[in-house]
Order: structure tokens, then sequence, then C-alpha cells
């Protein structure tokens, strides 16, 4: 396995960079509240705005110090640059040496969450590492599962002893990729893969991660949940050709920028070689299935398993109602 080079200028053990645009108030403080309340972990907050009509500052400041919580920054912006650029801008203010990104909506699991995973990471020397994430909504105030199919599909290659090669083939040449949402990043490396997409890549921002699988830095599975993750908004949710376009470019842009880097290794070769094929276009699958030939096994899985490819359909909901039932009554008090 190959890790990003240590950086000992830390002050916190992990930051969380809640990255938000138009934000809803109640959600946002839900989100603050999931995080302020975590146990056992010293925490830097960051918010940072990609250019709202209203950013909620001012009752963000408001309810950070009403939780009697400082170690907090709030980075506003005047113009809509897109997710990467708003995420990217708050890097010069980490002082953690893992980042949690996390959307207003999503929240911590329960107050254990980050400090159980920041074990889990320094335990393993992860520089990457994901989680179970629970998929919700939310209707006249009542939390409803939803069924959906996990990120990655294939679990098993993480359950078991984990083989980075075969991982990595998943990943970048069967693009069975995370949920974005449910993951642990070193800062270092962040820093590192965040350089090479900002300014190509606008939306996609855990397009770094399938550039780090394709060098090699492979993710860990912490194996329990680590996200309530509200699963009908968001970018990456959202059922327009707008959108998707969008999101399709950044994935082009991501292939290209893996092609133009120096090959480390074998499986990045064969991952170039394939990337450099259109996307959709018979050459690629033909090299998809010469470089990957475990390909079509992966199909045939996904098709025979998906009902074992399927998000939680029940949690430990005790958290999740705390930050609802503070906000509402802090709502109800202010």
């Amino acid at each position: 396995m190959i890790y990003c080079k240590c950086d000992n200028a830390t002050v916190y053990q992990i930051s969380v960079i809640i990255a938000s645009y138009n934000p809803d108030i109640y959600k946002l403080k839900r989100t603050i509240y999931s995080v302020v309340k975590q146990k056992s972990i010293s925490l830097q907050l960051i918010i940072t705005d990609d250019g709202s009509t209203n950013n909620f500052f001012t009752e963000a400041e408001q309810f950070l110090k009403e939780l009697n919580f400082r170690d907090y920054e709030l980075i506003p912006d005047k113009v809509n640059h897109g997710t990467v650029n708003n995420i990217y801008k708050a890097l010069k203010h980490v002082k953690g040496e893992y980042i949690k990104l996390i959307s207003p909506g999503d929240y911590l699991y329960l107050p254990d969450t980050l400090s159980k995973w920041f074990k889990y990471v320094k335990d393993n020397n992860y520089d990457l590492s994901f989680g179970d994430a629970v998929y919700y909504i939310e209707v006249d105030n009542n939390m409803q599962y939803v069924r959906d199919i996990t990120h990655p599909e294939i679990m098993r290659i993480y359950k078991t002893k984990q083989d980075d090669d075969v991982i990595r083939k998943y990943y970048v040449g069967y693009e069975d990729i995370t949920l974005g949402a449910a993951t642990l990043c070193r800062t270092i490396c962040m820093n590192q893969y965040m350089d090479e997409i900002v300014g190509k890549v606008i939306y996609s921002e855990d397009s770094i991660y399938r550039i780090m699988h394709a060098d090699g830095i492979v993710q860990g599975y912490c194996n329990f949940p680590v996200i309530w993750y509200e699963a009908n908004t968001g970018i990456s949710r959202v059922q327009s050709q707008k959108w998707g376009m969008r999101i399709f470019n950044d994935f082009i842009i991501t292939d290209q920028i893996i092609v133009n880097r120096p090959a480390k290794d074998k499986i990045e070769y064969k991952i170039q070689k394939m990337l450099k094929q259109p996307r959709g276009s018979i050459r690629r699958k033909f090299k998809k299935s010469l470089y990957f030939p475990g390909a079509i096994l992966y199909i045939i899985e996904r098709k025979i398993r998906k009902k074992h490819h399927m998000t939680m359909r029940s949690a430990e909901e005790s958290f999740f109602y705390e930050t609802q039932n503070y906000v509402n009554q802090h709502n109800k008090s202010a």
C-alpha cells in the first residue's frame, strides 16, 4: 500500500468541514449539533459557503456559542464556484490530522462515531476510510429509512482480509465507488489530491478518491455506521439532465487526470489504458475486459446478489432524534 507523506503540524485529531450552498438553517443546525456533540475526540469545525443568498453564518455562530463550542471557522464567499472550490478554500484553514466532509442534512451517526473512526484509521494506518451510511428522508418531522444500493456495492472484498490490488481494480477499473459522505481522509492526502483537481473538476470532490486508488492509496472499511445520509438531496441525487451532465463531465475530466499521471505500477498502467478510451464506447469495454477480466464476474455478481447490496433498514436512532429535538426546542425558544 502507498501512503501519503506525514504532516506533524496538526492541532486537532479531526477537522470537520461543512460545505454549504443555500442551506436549510434547521438542517445546518442539526448537522452542527451532531459534530459538536462528538465525544473523546479533539475537533475543529469549519463551515465553508459557496456564495449562498443567505449563508446563515450569524445564526450558526450564535448556535455554536450557545453550545459552548469555540473551535470553529466560518468561510464565506460572494460567488458560487462549485463544490470542489468551496472545499478547497477551506483546506488552508484545516488544523486536523484527518478531514471529515459533511453537508447540511447529513448527521454523524452517534456521539462516539468520530472517536471510534479515528482510532480505526490510526490503528491501521489508513489515509482513507469509509463506513456504512444509513439512508433516510424526513416527512412531517418523521424519519423514514430509504432502501438503496450500497456504495460500494460489492462489500465482501472489504469484509475479508483486504487485498489492495483487488480493491483498486474494483474502485477504478469497475467503478464500484464509495459514497463520499461516508469517508474520512487524512488531511495531507486531501490537500495533495485536491490540488490536482481544483479548477478542473467542479462538483465531484470525491473524484480525488478515484485518483488515490489509481495511485495505490487504498481505503479501509471500518465496519460500523458513520453517517445519517439524507437520500433525496445533494448534487449526486438530483434527477435532472443538467446535473447528470455536470457529474458526467467531472468523471471524464478525472479520467484524463488519471491518464496523464505517471503510472506507478502495472495496475495503474492498465487503468490508464482503459480510461484513454471514450466512456461508453466499445473500445473501452474491450479494454476493460482485456485488462480486468474480473469485470464480467463483477457484473454477474451485481445482478445475482443485488438484494444483498442494500442499505440498512433499521439503526440506532437515539442520536438522530436528539439532534432533531434539540434544534426544535432551540428554535421555539429563539
